[in-house]
């Protein structure tokens, strides 16, 4: 019988923590964007469902009230993804041993400021511009 040494045997499990993984999140995660795209592509109800092309990203992207809540979401969104990613930016820096910021922060607790602007500005999203 063929018997594989260590090395061997640990690279095909560190293959399997990486392949399987990645096969399930291809199977729930894409598949079903991919399906929802193809039926974005079709009208109707039910199983009575005909090919109309573009046809309804047209619609979409003429009507008023979608373009004035794409404008909001990107106007609230902008802030808190910046914020957001600078704050965790920051943490990261400050946390580093190479950086200049390193050992800025003596407290702990300092360092969860950082995290401040991500928190508060997703809260900030309820004003909406009409």
């Amino acid at each position: 019988m063929f018997k594989l040494n260590h090395f061997a045997r640990t690279k095909i499990l560190g293959w399997c923590f990486i392949v399987v993984p990645t096969l399930l999140i291809g199977l729930f995660y894409f598949y079903p964007m991919v399906q929802t795209f193809l039926l974005s592509l079709s009208a109707g109800k039910g199983n009575q469902l005909k090919f109309v092309g573009l046809a309804n990203y047209q619609r979409l992207l003429s009507d008023p009230v979608f373009l004035t809540a794409l404008g909001n979401t990107l106007i609230s969104g902008f802030p808190s993804a910046t914020h957001g990613h600078s704050g965790h930016l920051l943490l990261g820096l400050a946390q580093s041993e190479n950086t200049q910021m390193a050992g800025r922060f003596p407290d702990p607790r300092l360092l969860a400021l950082c995290h401040l602007p991500g928190c508060l500005f997703p809260d900030l999203q309820v004003f909406v511009r009409e």
